[in-house]
């Protein structure tokens, strides 16, 4: 599997086995990011790791692929939950997981197929959420 990063341009780096989900990253942090990133790798997910909104949503998997969404909520520029909405226009009734340091309580409403982790979280609970949300 591959991971794309801009923290390191033109370099792939290959994880994971083969299984057909791809999770899209985001997050404004790339010490953060490239953590996440070798975990869900290691778990076999194919991982695109992106630093904003924008960036994720030009690397949108084609049609029909299963892919998850695991994003920041406070991040420059576009907020993951404008994110979250406008990757579920693109891709219907695909997950989508929030992670975010702030209170939950500050967190708009989770709508159905979302799943909020608070920072700090272990590896264990990120991976633990990120499985039960792609077999749901």
């Amino acid at each position: 599997m591959t991971m794309t990063d801009k923290l390191w341009p033109g370099i792939t780096r290959r994880w994971g086995r083969d299984v057909p989900l791809t999770v899209l990253l985001v997050d404004d942090d790339p010490l953060l990011r490239e953590v996440l990133s070798e975990s869900l790798a290691e778990r076999g997910h194919r991982v695109i790791a992106c630093g904003d909104a924008d960036e994720c949503l030009r690397a949108l998997p084609p049609p029909g692929e299963r892919v998850l969404l695991m994003t920041d909520v406070a991040m420059p520029g576009r907020s993951g939950r404008a994110l979250a909405d406008e990757f579920r226009r693109r891709c219907p009734d695909q997950p989508v997981v929030f992670a975010t340091g702030l209170p939950a309580e500050s967190v708009t409403p989770l709508r159905d197929g979302e799943a909020l982790l608070l920072k700090p979280f272990s590896m264990r609970d990120m991976v633990a959420t990120v499985d039960r949300m792609a077999a749901a």
